[in-house]
């Protein structure tokens, strides 16, 4: 009898032993997981599972040159069940990745076509975010060119991959809205790259970002805010011309003016300038910025910027 009760006893703990060793979770820093707040414990348990299953259905679309980076897991579209996104290339160097976006649900995996502007991306950046918003989350890839590393945002809609029509580096998320970067060669006439903010938010209604876009304002107009002159006896005084100023409905003005600077050669060479200020109640202050190179537009992404009706004055 004593030895049947000690059979037990190393049966039950064998089989504890083996449950908890299949609690599938991934734990790789090349391949984050998305993270979950205010759920059950079963809840976190099937969408580790999920997560592992899909990871699978991946892995399986490699080659033996090629490998799966920056996996990405959620609920994208918040209906229930979880998808995930991943790259499937080869690594070149330590951030340069050759190859191409693959998607994967509970129905399978499929390639993902994204674009810069007209061009089909085929490298990438090893770098990957999962952007959290009420009603949806996005993940955003960096595509990796000589210039720079234009944002390549993604969402699931109806259970299927859609590319958010967005074109900038860097994509980021402040606090109340997110910032990306215009790459552009306008630091003068001769040319010169530059890297400027432009501000966006997220639409709940239409489920896609929208650009703070600009309207033209005069200096009278500019100068009915306590702060203002005094930004534009600063451009005065560096010599600068006045091109326009913009004003956006976040409470941003941009003030775009140019230099002539004379070379050697006698040449006058436009060099274009910009102050931002920010405005808070009739008063605006100045954002200090490293570098003021280049021109501000009325919206960076004309395609989705909504104007303001009136300037506040």
């Amino acid at each position: 009898m004593k030895q049947l009760f000690i059979i037990v006893l190393i049966s039950f703990a064998f089989c504890l032993s083996s449950c908890q060793s299949n609690d599938i979770s991934i734990n790789n820093s090349s391949t984050p997981t998305s993270s979950v707040t205010e759920q059950s414990s079963e809840s976190l348990t099937a969408l580790r599972v999920s997560d592992n299953v899909l990871e699978n259905k991946l892995l399986e679309k490699t080659t033996k040159t090629e490998q799966l980076y920056q996996f990405q897991c959620a609920d994208f579209d918040h209906n229930g069940k979880v998808e995930a996104f991943g790259i499937i290339g080869h690594k070149e160097g330590i951030e340069n990745i050759p190859g191409t976006l693959w998607f994967a649900n509970d129905l399978g995996a499929q390639k993902v076509s994204t674009f810069v502007g007209e061009r089909e991306c085929d490298e990438f950046r090893d770098q990957s975010e999962i952007i959290e918003e009420k009603n949806c989350s996005l993940v955003s890839y960096a595509a990796d060119y000589a210039t720079g590393s234009p944002s390549i945002l993604l969402q699931v809609k109806e259970g299927k991959p859609v590319q958010i029509p967005l074109f900038g580096d860097g994509l980021t998320k402040t606090e109340n809205e997110y910032l990306i970067y215009q790459n552009r060669i306008d630091a003068s006439s001769l040319g010169g790259r530059t890297l400027k903010p432009y501000w966006l938010y997220w639409d709940e209604k239409s489920n896609s970002f929208r650009e703070y876009g600009a309207i033209k304002i005069t200096a009278k107009q500019f100068e009915q805010l306590d702060g203002a002159t005094k930004v534009l006896k600063q451009i005065q005084s560096e010599g600068g011309k006045i091109v326009d100023i913009l004003y956006r409905e976040n409470a941003i003005i941009n003030i775009n003016y140019q230099l002539n600077i004379q070379y050697e050669d006698n040449k006058l060479i436009a060099d274009n300038r910009y102050y931002t200020v920010k405005v808070q109640g009739n008063s605006v202050s100045i954002i200090e910025e490293e570098y003021r190179d280049g021109i501000y537009d009325v919206a960076s992404n004309p395609n989705i910027a909504t104007m303001p009706k009136k300037f506040i004055k």
